[in-house]
């Protein structure tokens, strides 16, 4: 069976700007031409891009290739009709499958294989056991006889009698369908002999990769028809070693260029695809701990997944279940002089006030077709060289069909990010505007204008130009501002912490639960206005404050310790390394001192930007007196014996983890543009900030 493979993170050579691989050319020529994909971050964009054909580049006046495109947009319609009305043509049969991956190292079988091929189901119980079986084998046989014999079915046989012993008297009751070997990868489907009538359109391929593509790297693939419900099962083995994801990716991109299969159909992934999580091995047991123990979830370990862009497509895995019946619909091309119309209600979409950080603005536009004949439309860009809308729209559908006397609505959502509200926070006029085109194909073109009313927000802007600003960021023209970088720290930090020194240093829950969702905005406001925060408020108050901090750090366009520092705050292994300095000697023996310390935390934090550093001596000196300085038993710590103060601090790191767990992620936020390999590890990024706490 296969375990999880867990490396170090590694670092690559550039050349020319642009990662380059020699073996490649041996490797996988028909990607030559296209050797942008093999940068890590393409390939998981490419990864991510829905597979179906693109419509041609369209503009106004230029309306593109409209016979391709509609044709495009009728198959895309008739698919999303057939969804719709599903449960009208299709009936729903129960069925279970069981995947498994093994890579067995060349071994045979030995012993019994129950619980890799019907885990907890009961053979006596033919009722718990599967329909189908779907078994995917790696390395096989490792003789470099299999390469070059690769017709020879005795290794197939070997371990198809081990799985039809592990399924002791039931196995009467299963047949194999199909199996597919190459070199030292297998893959064996066995079904029950109750489906087999109903099962039709069997076919297996293969695709040899690695060295001459001879097949000890590649993937074997079956296809069949299940009822209505066509499955493909794809067993693969990619690149091995930490430092081949790319070529990885190569192998998988190849994969799919080479392993053709009449309609794919649902595609589950057994197979030993060697991709790495970019963690140290202790650091992801315990993350995977806390998960266990409801602390934590599995997303701070996917972030680090070297396959983090791999995944089913829900629309396909929804139909696992289900017996469709063919399109009882269709759409003939019928040439006519008629022109196809649309009519838009409203034309103008009002957003209102447009505020970063504040929940989505959905609206509602309607497209009727007021005509006699089907009418498929599409959004297109204002020119080739913009974007179909711009980074803070979302429009959906953005094509579709409507037949004479129908609507379909569209939905228009507003969601700014950072980078976008750092741009909006730096203008002096307020209109959001913008005017999308819709073409309908052999009529005419259209158009929407989307307006709104953006208000400057102190939240998702640098830190440098932020302390810049000479008051509350409405009350100035921003467009003049420049950034200082001799800058303190922002007035909306300052204001925050001051509050919460003086209103919620004894809240214990402080941080770690969440306030109230309308008091947060009215901080908010009184942040962007320069108003005072109520001090009034009780308990709610006091979390909602701290929300608010949690939520301005978050949103800094870069975090608090910038990303240029993150490779020093992961290489240190040490509090005083933390400071920056290791502490004086005096008779073999280091001299401590909260004077020297203090000394230490200036030296270090002179490399960072000036508000950078402001800002973290802030909040690091606001949670240090809360944790440490507010308990009224650090007086009695003279004469405390070793054990007591042992215990003392075992207390203390408990009451500071949590504070550092929140902290961590905001004040060391990951650039998300890097690969996980290039990323610090979660709990590195704890222990910094504990460092500065302790």
């Amino acid at each position: 069976m296969m375990g999880i493979s867990i490396s170090s993170s590694t670092s690559k050579g550039t050349k020319g700007g642009m990662r380059f691989y020699s073996w490649i050319k041996w490797y996988n020529p028909t990607l030559l031409h296209r050797a942008h994909v093999l940068d890590g971050r393409t390939c998981h964009n490419y990864l991510r891009s829905p597979h179906v054909d693109p419509l041609s580049t369209a503009t106004p006046g230029l309306p593109g290739d409209e016979k391709s495109d509609s044709r495009i947009i009728r198959d895309n319609w008739i698919r999303a009709q057939m969804r719709l009305r599903l449960d009208q043509f299709a009936t729903r049969k129960p069925l279970t499958l069981r995947i498994g991956t093994f890579n067995v190292n060349g071994r045979d079988p030995s012993g019994s294989l129950a619980s890799f091929v019907h885990g907890e189901a009961k053979v006596t119980d033919p009722s718990t056991l599967p329909d189908v079986l779907v078994f995917g084998f790696q390395e096989l046989d490792l003789s470099s006889q299999a390469l070059i014999y690769q017709a020879t079915t005795w290794k197939e046989e070997m371990w198809f009698t081990a799985i039809m012993d592990a399924l002791e008297s039931a196995s009467a009751d299963y047949v194999k369908l199909v199996s597919k070997q190459l070199v030292g990868m297998l893959i064996i489907v066995i079904i029950r002999r109750t489906l087999r009538p109903h099962i039709g359109d069997v076919s297996s391929t293969s695709s040899g990769q690695g060295v001459m593509w001879l097949g000890n790297k590649g993937g074997v693939a079956v296809r069949f028809r299940l009822y209505d419900t066509i499955f493909t099962f794809v067993n693969s083995h990619l690149a091995a070693f930490d430092d081949q994801v790319e070529r990885r990716n190569a192998d998988y991109l190849e994969l799919r260029r080479a392993l053709r299969l009449h309609a794919p159909g649902v595609v589950p992934p057994p197979g030993n695809l060697n991709y790495r999580i970019e963690l140290p091995d202790h650091d992801i047991r315990v993350l995977i701990a806390e998960v266990a123990a409801g602390e934590g979830d599995f997303n701070s370990i996917l972030e680090f997944d070297q396959l983090e862009a791999f995944s089913l497509d829900p629309e396909n895995m929804s139909n696992v279940l289900e017996q469709v019946t063919k399109p009882i619909m269709s759409i003939t091309d019928v040439v006519t002089e008629i022109t196809p119309i649309l009519a838009i209600e409203p034309p103008q979409t009002d957003l209102g006030a447009i505020l970063f950080g504040i929940p989505t603005i959905h609206r509602k536009t309607n497209f009727t077709n007021p005509g006699t004949i089907a009418c498929a439309f599409r959004f297109i860009k204002p020119s080739e060289n913009h974007p179909l809308f711009p980074s803070w729209l979302t429009v959906t559908p953005t094509s579709g069909i409507i037949l004479p006397g129908e609507s379909q609505p569209i939905s228009i959502t507003v969601d700014l990010n950072r980078e976008t509200a750092a741009v909006l926070n730096k203008q002096n006029h307020a209109g959001m505007t913008c005017r999308l085109t819709i073409h309908v194909e052999h009529g005419k073109d259209y158009d929407i204008t989307v307006s709104g009313v953006y208000n400057k927000t102190c939240f998702g802007n640098s830190l440098p130009w932020l302390a810049s600003l000479p008051q509350a960021i409405r009350k100035v023209d921003t467009s003049t501002i420049l950034e200082k970088h001799d800058a303190r720290a922002p007035r909306e930090v300052i204001g925050l912490i001051g509050w919460l020194m003086t209103h919620a240093v004894h809240e214990e829950n402080l941080f770690l639960a969440s306030g109230d969702v309308e008091e947060v905005q009215m901080i908010r406001h009184c942040l962007d206005t320069g108003d005072d925060i109520p001090s009034a408020g009780g308990q709610t108050m006091a979390l909602s404050v701290g929300q608010t901090l949690i939520q301005f750090l978050n949103s800094l366009t870069e975090p608090v310790i910038p990303w240029s520092f993150h490779g020093f705050a992961a290489s240190v292994k040490d509090r005083d390394e933390a400071y920056g300095v290791r502490p004086p000697f005096s008779n073999g023996r280091p001299v401590h001192s909260s004077r020297f310390a203090l000394l230490n935390v200036l030296k270090i934090l002179e490399s960072l930007p000036s508000a950078a550093a402001n800002v973290w001596i802030s909040i690091t000196a606001f949670l240090h007196f809360k944790l440490q300085g507010a308990d009224p038993s650090k007086k009695r710590m003279l004469g405390k014996s070793t054990a007591d103060l042992k215990m003392d601090r075992r207390m203390l790191t408990l009451r500071i983890s949590p504070k550092a767990q929140v902290f961590a992620p905001v004040l060391l936020r990951d650039n998300l543009s890097l690969l996980p390999s290039n990323r610090m590890s979660p709990l590195v990024k704890r222990a910094f900030v504990m460092y500065f706490l302790s």
